[in-house]
């Protein structure tokens, strides 16, 4: 069992000095607006579509607050 351990480290330890593959930006594809030249994290496009996600959504038809994932739940009385 330690044969086997020890194996496996020596085998992580040759996988980690391995050079990493880079890519460059010329060859990059952006996941969010698919131009090429730069990655989805730096993307100018995405960068002016932000919103200020602390902010409560309200349905202007009847002024009740949404989260996330739709109607926010209210507590209403008491629970017995």
């Amino acid at each position: 069992m330690i044969e086997n351990l020890k194996a496996r480290i020596e085998q992580l330890e040759t996988l980690r000095m391995k050079p990493r593959t880079v890519i460059k930006r010329t060859n990059a594809e952006c996941y969010s607006c698919y131009e090429k030249g730069h990655f989805a994290r730096e993307c100018p496009t995405k960068q002016n579509r932000t919103r200020d996600t602390n902010s409560p959504l309200i349905d202007p038809t009847n002024g009740s607050t949404f989260n996330a994932r739709g109607p926010a739940l209210v507590a209403k009385g008491r629970s017995e």
